[in-house]
């Protein structure tokens, strides 16, 4: 689901457990330096300061710095009152998703504003750190597990179906696609478990194998939490989705 400035992603439940570690607990940020700073800026007649948007997004900090470099690659700023009358209390949030860090992979700044004495106040604030992107998936040590994928793709990367259509999106050596994937390169990886969102139904059985077999060289809670949060919209409930028709014997 889109809306305007940012994508919004329903969560299964089931997939839920499984990415409620990566999120990130609010903290309180005392306000009194912010206040400050509006204060001064006011008194300086800065414009930004009549505006509770404008402030909440200078006191997140400037989203290209110096030298024209992007803190991230999208930024919203929502706001919402409290009440009829909007002086009463009027709560600004500024989202950083994308950011260009190893570390931290979304910062959400909360700001709730009140007009004191004609000088808008910060009354309340926090922040949260959503945790980056999980890591390529640890490898399963299972040999049983390995043994069946290792066949499975063997035999699928041996489909005349699979390799066109493998082909027609980039991947033009899909066993070697494949094979680097295992060895733990995260574009591999990506390219063939983005490819779910336009395989075609000729290949559809023979992609789901493919899947399958890797999905047992590692371990199932990393590999999923990789899915939701590197791939495309609507690819990791593909991928998924066809891991599990193998598993129950739908193809």
């Amino acid at each position: 689901m889109r809306r305007k400035g940012m994508t919004v992603r329903l969560i299964p439940v089931f997939l839920f457990a499984l990415i409620s570690p990566l999120l990130a607990e609010e903290q309180a940020v005392d306000p009194s330096e912010f206040n400050q700073r509006i204060r001064e800026a006011t008194v300086a007649g800065e414009e930004w300061t009549k505006d509770p948007s404008l402030i909440a997004a200078t006191l997140a900090g400037p989203w290209i710095v110096p030298g024209g470099e992007w803190m991230s690659q999208r930024r919203e700023v929502s706001g919402s009152t409290a009440g009829e009358d909007p002086q009463s209390g009027i709560t600004v949030v500024v989202k950083e998703d994308g950011l260009f860090d190893d570390a931290t992979r979304r910062i959400d700044h909360r700001y709730v504003f009140a007009l004191v004495d004609g000088v808008w106040t910060v009354t309340d604030a926090s922040v949260k750190y959503h945790d980056a992107r999980p890591p390529f998936p640890l490898r399963e040590e299972e040999n049983v597990s390995k043994a069946i994928a290792g066949r499975l793709l063997l035999q699928q990367n041996a489909s005349p179906a699979l390799a066109e259509a493998a082909a027609a999106h980039g991947i033009q050596d899909l066993a070697d696609t494949t094979f680097g994937a295992l060895e733990g390169d995260p574009d591999s990886l990506n390219a063939l478990l983005n490819l779910s969102l336009t395989i075609k139904e000729e290949a559809r059985a023979d992609y789901a194998r493919l899947l399958y077999g890797l999905s047992c060289f590692f371990e199932k809670p990393g590999f999923t939490r990789y899915l939701f949060f590197h791939l495309e919209e609507g690819a990791s409930s593909a991928v998924l989705e066809l891991i599990r028709q193998v598993e129950e014997g739908e193809i």
